[in-house]
């Protein structure tokens, strides 16, 4: 793992900066992806957030509903 740190976007990089973590971060990603526990981990989180997501919008719109 490089020791340059890829969480915060600099928005004044330049553009082979901005490739290099990208590549940096899709090359952790890829390590991560190889083993099939975080696979199961990966898309129960991915699960879990687009069922949030979706309860959200739902409450949105029986609130809509309410108000009509």
């Amino acid at each position: 793992m490089t020791e340059k740190k890829t969480d915060q976007l600099n928005f004044y990089a330049t553009p082979i900066e901005t490739i290099d973590r990208f590549n940096s971060f899709e090359h952790d990603y890829k390590k991560i992806y190889k083993s099939k526990a975080s696979r199961s981990a990966i898309g129960a989180l991915v699960l879990e957030l687009g069922m949030d997501v979706g309860e959200k919008e739902m409450q949105e719109k029986l609130k809509n509903q309410k108000n009509d």
